[in-house]
């Protein structure tokens, strides 16, 4: 049978990118999937994205708001 298919012209470069090196890890920067994805709350809508951004990356992204936002604002889990 016969199947409609969607072309992406940017297809054949996608399949030549190399992958991220913490990608083949784990440990973030990789796809999407949906398995790893955990539903916190509905009210406020809130999800966990396990493996989203590498350790590094998170503490790139904290240190770029903690310059810029006053105390208290960042919450943290630990």
């Amino acid at each position: 049978p016969l199947r409609r298919v969607h072309y992406n012209p940017a297809a054949p470069a996608l399949a030549l990118a190399p992958a991220l090196p913490h990608a083949a890890a784990g440990e973030g920067g990789g796809f999407y999937d949906p398995a790893r994805v955990t539903q916190i709350s509905w009210r406020p809508r809130a999800f966990l994205y396990s493996g989203f951004l590498s350790h590094a990356e998170c503490d790139h992204l904290i240190k770029l708001v903690s310059c810029r936002s006053p105390d208290g604002f960042l919450l943290s889990a630990a």
